[in-house]
């Protein structure tokens, strides 16, 4: 038997605008989303450098001269010269100087990435929670509007069912939702970038290996 999913689209509707007293909520999760996406894919990244401050640091110059151009030879040429820069700070000065600065790099990075996370789930946490509290005065406000008549053909499990069960249920579906649209695709977009600025041939070749 085919479902009819025709109502879905406006009730779905129905629900995103319960999210427009938080609009300023959500738009700085957003934003924090992103920091913490970068920030996440920097923390992966600075391991390089310290291991080869660690174990070999003649090496980092050889191979990022040896980089040459990317899929783009623009664009591999720019980030070329960004590492080339961003190494060249690092290794600057005996080899516990840039042990040192690489920690610290590596220590803040952490820290805020782990901030923009904390701040990002707040900020997404409290607007899930005020839409779920919206929702349910609404329901209990239409429920003490309903005539008497209603109540006796309802069963009470059933209503205490609907205002606290499938309303968390509901809660999870936005936090879903958000966490899906947001978070997921900018860190598979930074940890892409992270990869081709690597090696482009590698990507590309795990891209196609992949499927």
């Amino acid at each position: 038997m085919r479902r009819d999913t025709r109502g879905s689209l406006p009730i779905f509707g129905r629900i995103l605008g319960l999210t427009r007293p938080y609009w300023k909520h959500i738009g700085a999760s957003i934003v924090l989303t992103f920091f913490y996406s970068v920030f996440s894919g920097a923390s992966i990244y600075l391991f390089i450098p310290l291991l080869d401050v660690l174990f070999n640091p003649e090496k980092v110059s050889a191979a990022v001269s040896a980089e040459g151009g990317g899929v783009v030879p623009g664009i591999g040429k720019w980030l070329s010269g960004v590492k080339q820069e961003f190494i060249d700070a690092v290794l600057a000065g005996s080899q516990t100087d840039a042990l040192l600065r690489i920690s610290v790099i590596i220590i803040v990075t952490f820290l805020l990435k782990n901030m923009f996370g904390y701040l990002q789930f707040y900020l997404m946490n409290y607007s899930e929670e005020s839409i779920i509290r919206d929702l349910r005065n609404k329901l209990y406000r239409h429920l003490h509007s309903l005539p008497l008549g209603y109540f006796t053909n309802e069963r009470t499990g059933d209503l205490i069912s609907r205002i606290v069960s499938d309303v968390s249920i509901l809660n999870g579906g936005i936090s879903a939702f958000f966490v899906t649209i947001m978070r997921q695709p900018l860190l598979i977009v930074v940890y892409l970038a992270l990869a081709f600025s690597l090696s482009w041939k590698l990507t590309l070749i795990s891209l196609v290996v992949f499927p």
